[in-house]
C-alpha cells in the first residue's frame, strides 16, 4: 500500500516539476486579513466574503459556517452560537470553551457562556483554519480559529438605510453613514435585530452600534480605529425531545419538561481596538494590535423545584480583556519569516446571588436556607498571558513549501473569593508548534500536508474546585496539565470551471488525537 500511495503522489512531481510557486510570503496573522492567499497554506483554509454574507441574508452566522465542511454550530437564540471544527467538543452542553479560537478584529473574543455573539451586518470577511491552531492563536485552539473582519474601506461611503422582515416575527432594521476622503475613510453603523422564534418563549432582540475610521499616516503607512457595542437581550426555554413529544408539543410549551437550566440572558458587550500597519519596503511589514473587550453578561439559574418559571440564582459575570499584539514579518529570497508578541490582561468576575427565598434542603449538604439578595459566590480571576510566536517559509525546490510555525505561552491565573477570602495561583508553560508543506502540482492545483498543534489550558474552576466549592463532590486536582491536541492532515485544493462558474475545491483527510483529556468542566 505504501508503494503504491507513493507512486500516485509521485507522478504529479515528474509532470509538473517546473511550477513556479511564485513569491513566498507570510500570511498567517492573528491580527487581520490584509495578508489572504492560499497559495503554499499548508493547513485546509475556508474564505468567506462579506459580499456572501449580505447577499445570503442570514439571520445568524450558523447559516453562513454550513457551507463549510467539518463545522458544526450550536445556537441558542438570535446570534449568539457555538462554533465546533471537526467534532471537537461538540458533547459540551453549558459554559464550556468549545475548542475553537475566535478572533474578530485581532480581538480574541471569549464570552463567559462559552458563546460567541458576531454582528452579521458587520462582516467583511470570515476565515476559518481547521485542526490545531494553537501556534497562532494558543489557548483553546485544539481544534482550528474563525477570524472575522468587520466592514472597512472607501467602499461604505455614503448613506445605506435597510430593512428585513421574516417568519416568527423576524424583523431587522440598518443605518450606515460612511466616508472616504483622501487622508482617511470611516464609517458607523447602526442595527437591531429581534425574532419571536418558533419555541415557546425563546425570543431574542440585540441592538449594534458599531464604526470604523481609516487614517492613512503616509503611504506606506496606515492607523485604524474601531468600536463596537451591543447590548442583546434572549431567553432559552429549551426544545421537545421524541417523536410523541414533537407531535403533542412542538412549540415545547411545557415548562415543567423543558424548561433550560439557564435562561433570561442580558449581555452587554464593548469591544475598542486600534490597529497600526506600516510597509518598509514590498516585503517588509510590522502591524501592532491593541485592544479592550468588555462582557458583562447577566442570567437565571437553576429553575425552582415547586415553581418552574422561577430561578434560584441570578448570576452577573463581568470580564475585561485587555491586550497588545506585534507581528513584523519579511521576505526575499525564497524564504519568509514572522515573529511576533501577544500580550493579554484578562480579568473575570462572577457574582451570584440568590434570586429568591429558599428553604433549607435537608437532602443537599451544605444546601441551607437563605434570602432573596443573599451573596452565593463571589470571586475574582485574573489571567495573564505572554507569548511569542512565529514562522518560517521557504522554498526546497521550485514546486514545494515547507512551513514551520511555534508559539510559547505562559500563563498565570490568580484567583481570590471575595466572601472567604480565598486566593489561589496556578501558572502554565505550553509550547504549541507546526510542521507542513504545500507541493505545487500545477498553477491551480496543490497538495498540502501538516502535523500541528492545539492546547487548552485547565481553568482556575477544573484545579481548584474542591477548594472553591467544599460541600461540592469533586476534590480538587492543582496537578492538571493542560489538554494536547494532535492534527495530522493531507489535502488537495484546485481552482476550476464547473457549469460555466469559477469553482474551488479543498479536500483533506484528517486525525485528531487528543492527550490528558480534561473531563471535569
Amino acid at each position: 500500500m505504501s508503494s503504491t500511495l507513493f507512486a500516485i503522489l509521485a507522478l504529479p512531481a515528474n509532470t509538473y516539476a517546473q511550477e513556479d510557486i511564485g513569491v513566498i510570503s507570510v500570511e498567517s496573522t492573528t491580527i487581520d486579513d490584509r495578508f489572504d492567499n492560499k497559495r503554499n497554506e499548508a493547513s485546509n483554509v475556508s474564505v468567506i466574503s462579506g459580499d456572501e454574507v449580505d447577499s445570503a441574508h442570514t439571520q445568524n452566522i450558523q447559516q453562513m459556517l454550513q457551507s463549510i465542511p467539518g463545522i458544526t454550530t450550536e445556537v441558542q437564540a438570535g446570534d449568539s452560537l457555538k462554533i465546533h471544527i471537526r467534532g471537537i467538543e461538540n458533547q459540551v452542553y453549558m459554559g464550556e470553551k468549545p475548542g475553537v479560537a475566535v478572533v474578530i478584529d485581532g480581538v480574541p473574543v471569549f464570552e463567559r457562556t462559552g458563546r460567541v455573539n458576531i454582528d452579521m451586518d458587520n462582516i467583511e470577511s470570515i476565515k476559518v483554519i481547521k485542526g490545531g491552531a494553537s501556534y497562532l492563536f494558543g489557548d483553546d485552539a485544539l481544534s482550528g480559529a474563525v477570524i472575522i473582519t468587520t466592514k472597512r474601506g472607501a467602499k461604505y461611503q455614503g448613506y445605506t438605510v435597510g430593512a428585513e422582515a421574516g417568519s416568527f416575527g423576524y424583523q431587522k432594521g440598518l443605518l450606515r453613514a460612511g466616508y472616504s476622503g483622501e487622508n482617511s475613510n470611516g464609517h458607523l453603523q447602526v442595527s437591531s435585530r429581534e425574532i419571536d422564534g418558533y419555541h415557546d418563549d425563546s425570543a431574542s432582540k440585540a441592538d449594534y452600534l458599531n464604526g470604523k475610521l481609516q487614517y492613512y499616516v503616509s503611504e506606506s503607512s496606515d492607523l485604524t480605529f474601531g468600536m463596537e457595542l451591543s447590548d442583546r437581550n434572549k431567553n432559552s426555554h429549551g426544545a421537545v425531545k421524541g417523536v410523541v413529544a414533537a407531535e403533542n408539543d412542538p412549540e415545547s410549551k411545557d415548562i415543567e419538561s423543558y424548561n433550560d437550566y439557564t435562561n433570561h440572558y442580558d449581555v452587554n458587550l464593548a469591544k475598542y481596538y486600534a490597529t497600526y500597519s506600516k510597509d518598509f519596503s514590498k516585503t517588509d511589514n510590522l502591524m501592532v494590535n491593541v485592544y479592550s473587550f468588555g462582557d458583562d453578561t447577566q442570567f437565571l439559574s437553576r429553575p425552582d423545584r415547586t415553581d418552574p418559571k422561577l430561578h434560584t440564582y441570578l448570576n452577573d459575570y463581568q470580564q475585561v480583556q485587555n491586550g497588545l499584539k506585534t507581528e513584523y514579518r519579511s521576505s526575499g529570497g525564497g524564504l519568509a519569516w514572522m515573529a511576533a508578541a501577544d500580550l493579554r490582561e484578562n480579568s473575570y468576575e462572577n457574582n451570584v446571588s440568590y434570586n429568591i427565598n429558599v428553604p433549607d434542603n435537608p437532602w443537599i449538604p451544605g444546601d441551607q436556607s437563605a434570602t432573596a439578595g443573599d451573596p452565593y459566590s463571589d470571586d475574582t480571576t485574573d489571567e495573564s498571558v505572554q507569548a511569542a510566536y512565529g514562522e518560517v517559509k521557504f522554498s526546497v525546490s521550485d514546486p514545494l513549501v515547507v512551513t514551520i510555525n511555534g508559539r510559547l505561552d505562559h500563563i498565570a491565573y490568580d484567583y481570590t473569593s471575595n466572601i472567604s477570602a480565598l486566593e489561589l495561583d496556578k501558572t502554565f508553560d505550553v509550547k504549541s508548534w507546526r510542521l507542513g508543506g504545500n507541493y505545487a502540482l500545477s498553477k491551480d492545483k496543490d497538495l498540502y500536508g501538516n502535523v500541528s498543534t492545539g492546547f487548552r489550558a485547565p481553568s482556575i474552576s477544573q484545579l481548584f474546585t474542591g477548594d472553591i466549592s467544599p460541600t461540592g463532590s469533586t476534590d480538587s486536582n492543582p496537578d492538571l496539565e493542560p489538554e494536547h491536541a494532535v492534527n495530522i492532515e493531507l489535502g488537495y485544493r484546485t481552482k476550476t470551471t464547473l457549469f460555466g462558474a469559477p469553482t474551488e475545491m479543498d479536500v483533506a483527510i484528517f486525525q485528531i488525537d487528543r492527550d490528558d483529556y480534561i473531563m471535569k468542566t
